[in-house]
């Protein structure tokens, strides 16, 4: 779990609007756009060794099949704890 720390940064959060000049006027009051500034943190993402490995559709659904048992576990149990708090 030591390496995995250092995957995890504090994103910055910067709140743009998304509007042109040439749209409506209601469209320039409600639309707003949430940007995420990530640094570094997403080449390392990219760089993870799962990339090498997830090389082809079939590998690709063997790894999601198995991945949405454990997001799965990990959404239960965070909602257990939030039930338990709350």
């Amino acid at each position: 779990m030591s390496g995995s720390a250092s995957l995890v940064s504090q994103p910055t959060f910067r709140k743009t609007a998304t509007t042109g000049p040439t749209e409506k006027a209601v469209t320039q009051q409600d639309m707003t756009d949430y940007r995420i500034e990530l640094g570094d943190s997403r080449e390392r993402l990219v760089q993870h060794p799962v990339y090498n490995l997830v090389d082809s559709p079939v590998r690709l659904r063997t790894f999601m099949e198995s991945h949405i048992w454990a997001v799965w576990d990990f959404q239960s149990l965070l909602k257990a704890v939030q039930r338990h708090l709350s």
